[in-house]
């Protein structure tokens, strides 16, 4: 259409079009500018701690209990907690047959008196607190004497744990040496006689 017309005519021509062509790409594209602003919250690692009275047993006679041998673990592990700080958000509980939550000063420095250890109880309500993969571990001191259904990890107890949808790391609080000593069994009779040497037999288990 710009043939015949002079040189700058038509290069001004040409501009033209070309310019109502890029203004209707553009209103078809309809390019826009985002702006968005991204807050990362750090995800949480939970520490949970068991209270029960197990816990302020003594493994040989003049060695720590293993309440002071968490209370000792944590003291030293201070530096690695710091750094864990700047990536997560530490919690921390105790549990024996309820959880509770608590502050890493104030655990483990008085005498255990939970009734029970409850573990699956505690990691069942640990879980529940927390939504989707915002729980990223789980580390449990335990003297891994558990009652209830945790007595003993089989396939039901391994099922349960994948079901968790996060790690459980577990730190042994016990160490060898201490016996556990029950009366199993009395065998005696059901009446005596006075001023009578009367035969009492029991069954004594160590474990």
């Amino acid at each position: 259409a710009s043939r015949g017309a002079t040189p700058l005519r038509r290069a001004a021509m040409v501009s033209l079009r070309a310019a109502a062509a890029v203004v209707a790409l553009v209103v078809f594209l309809e390019p826009a500018i985002e702006l968005r602003q991204v807050a990362r919250e750090p995800n949480r690692v939970a520490i949970v701690i068991d209270d029960s009275r197990s816990m302020a047993l003594r493994d040989q006679v003049t060695g720590p209990t293993r309440t002071e041998r968490v209370r000792a673990l944590l003291d030293d592990s201070a530096p690695a907690l710091a750094a864990w700080r700047k990536h997560h958000q530490l919690d921390i509980y105790t549990f024996s047959d309820v959880l509770s939550p608590g502050a890493l000063d104030g655990v483990a420095r008085t005498t255990a008196t939970g009734d029970a250890t409850l573990i699956r109880k505690a990691l069942e309500a640990l879980r529940a607190r927390y939504d989707g993969r915002d729980l990223a571990g789980v580390v449990l001191l335990s003297d891994g004497a558990a009652t209830g259904e945790f007595s003993h990890l089989d396939g039901a107890m391994r099922d349960f744990l994948r079901s968790l949808d996060t790690r459980v790391h577990t730190v042994w609080t016990a160490r060898p040496g201490l016996r556990d000593l029950s009366v199993a069994k009395v065998l005696a009779d059901e009446f005596a006689f006075v001023r009578t040497v009367v035969r009492l037999e029991a069954v004594i288990r160590s474990t």
